[in-house]
């Protein structure tokens, strides 16, 4: 645990709570002192990656990137985060919905080499489909779309 001077602490929760992050819930005196206590004014906060730190896996690296990686997957997630949430934004700002696709699911596999055939047959699977029901943006399309997957080990 990093320990922060009492005053720089005092001034991070003053701006959580002027930002609306944190609201106000009283006062308690403890040892001479008012203690200002704040609750969190959401049940969930949604961070951009970038506040975290930088996730570029392509800074500095191969031009082709180990696709394979957890750190392109968490790459990919956080362009997808922050791409999303510009979108959403705008559509928001117009009233307009987004259209979008989600799936989730969980399955599992008895080897790697299953993995392995599993991954080449959903690659050549999804190439398939996108080229039978997709046009190039540039011919009258209603913009452009990005697909992301990602596989990983889950444990429930």
């Amino acid at each position: 645990v990093m320990k922060k001077p009492r005053q720089v602490i005092n001034y991070h929760v003053r701006e959580l709570a002027r930002a609306g992050f944190l609201r106000r819930a009283g006062r308690v005196q403890k040892r001479g002192l008012t203690e200002q206590r704040y609750v969190v004014s959401a049940r969930a906060f949604m961070l951009a990656p970038e506040v975290l730190g930088a996730l570029d896996v392509t800074a500095g690296q191969p031009a082709t990137p180990d696709k394979a990686s957890a750190s392109y997957l968490l790459m990919l997630a956080t362009r997808l985060q922050r791409e999303l949430s510009e979108s959403w934004r705008k559509a928001d700002a117009t009233g307009a919905s987004l259209p979008l696709l989600s799936l989730d699911t969980e399955f599992g596999f008895t080897s790697a080499a299953d993995r392995a055939r599993f991954a080449a047959a959903l690659t050549q699977a999804i190439t398939r489909v996108i080229a039978d029901h997709t046009t190039t943006p540039a011919r009258g399309c209603d913009g452009k779309y990005r697909l992301v997957l990602g596989c990983y080990p889950h444990e429930t």
